[in-house]
Formats: C-alpha cells, structure tokens, sequence
C-alpha cells in the first residue's frame, strides 16, 4: 500500500470494514497504552492476514490518531475543562 499515492478514487468499503472491525477487536487487548504486538500477530495469524506489515501500520496508525483525540476531547470523549485558577494562593 502506497500511503504517499495520491487518491483518485473512494476506499473500497468492504477494505475499511475489515480494519475497522479488526482495530475495534484488537481495542479489547489494549491496556493503558497500546495494542500489544503479540495480540496483533495472533489476530494476523487466526484470520491469515497476507501482508502483515501493511495490517501492523494500519493498525497503529488508528490507534495513533485514537490517542490523539482522547488526549485532546479527554479520556470520555468529552472537552476537557479549562483550568480555575480563581481562589488559588500562589
């Protein structure tokens, strides 16, 4: 998979399916951090992904961008509040 390729035409559906289903999947082994590599290595080996390191990166970078927005919105989801320093002795 060619990430610098320039896009000419939609994802295939049924592509973005498969990885989507896949990353929701492998979010039930996930600890406080990342998916673990052997979890991603058993589920690349039950369902014979062929070309692993694209499945690893696609992988990662969902979980990459998921990180991102929970650091960014908060861990639920929602806007973290802005900090009060009124009241605050300095």
């Amino acid at each position: 998979m060619d990430i610098g390729a320039k896009v000419t035409e939609p994802p295939n559906i049924m592509f973005l399916e498969f990885y989507m289903h896949a990353f929701n999947e492998l979010c039930t082994c996930r600890s406080a951090s990342h998916i673990p590599f052997t979890a991603i290595v058993e589920y690349a080996n039950i369902y014979s992904i062929e070309d692993f390191e694209e499945f690893l990166y696609v992988i990662r970078v969902m979980e990459n961008k998921l990180i991102v927005l929970k650091d960014k919105d908060g861990k639920d989801g929602s806007k973290k509040p802005k900090a009060n320093n009124k009241g605050r002795r300095g």
